[in-house]
């Protein structure tokens, strides 16, 4: 499988914002190393698309046409600082993928929980002081990925809070 890269020209087919180049020299200034293998780096750049994308509805301005197969170009993206236009692909959708690209390499970003109608047991009292507490099942669904957030929130409606909730410790 080969990453077929969005350029911000609507690429048919597209897959990916970044190339495995950028990817490997974004994780190698941050001191992480990704694997040689294109094959192991085009799977995390999947895998990381998968998330990305799944913040399409979140994301500022609108698709640029409604048959692109990601979620960018968008129209109408300003930067709160400078009132400018983003470019079609902005560096910090590029950081964001590569950043969940080395999360993807040490964890499951997206776990699939079978949860029982309590949810986990975080606490429950048992016999006077000892207690068991159960989470709630809402509360069980992604890991929190700080770097992420950081990167991907000037491109969000709402900001870091439009994303707060899909994102949970577990």
């Amino acid at each position: 499988m080969a990453l077929i890269i969005e350029n911000g020209t609507e690429v048919t087919n597209a897959n990916s914002y970044v190339t495995l180049t950028e990817a490997r020299d974004y994780a190698l200034a941050r001191g992480v190393t990704l694997s040689a293998t294109d094959s192991v780096v085009e799977i995390l750049a999947i895998k990381s698309m998968d998330y990305l994308e799944s913040f399409d509805n979140q994301f500022k301005g609108i698709r640029k046409t409604e048959t692109q197969p990601l979620s960018w170009p968008r129209d109408y993206v300003y930067r709160n600082d400078t009132g400018y236009e983003y470019p079609a692909i902005p560096n910090e959708l590029k950081n964001a993928q590569c950043q969940l690209m080395i999360d993807a390499n040490s964890f499951d970003i997206e776990p699939n929980r079978l949860l029982t109608d309590k949810g986990q047991r975080i606490k429950e009292k048992i016999e006077g002081a000892i207690e068991v507490e159960y989470a709630q099942q809402d509360q069980l669904t992604r890991p929190i990925l700080r770097k992420f957030n950081n990167l991907i929130a000037p491109l969000l409606k709402n900001g870091s809070m439009g994303i707060s909730a899909n994102i949970v410790r577990f």
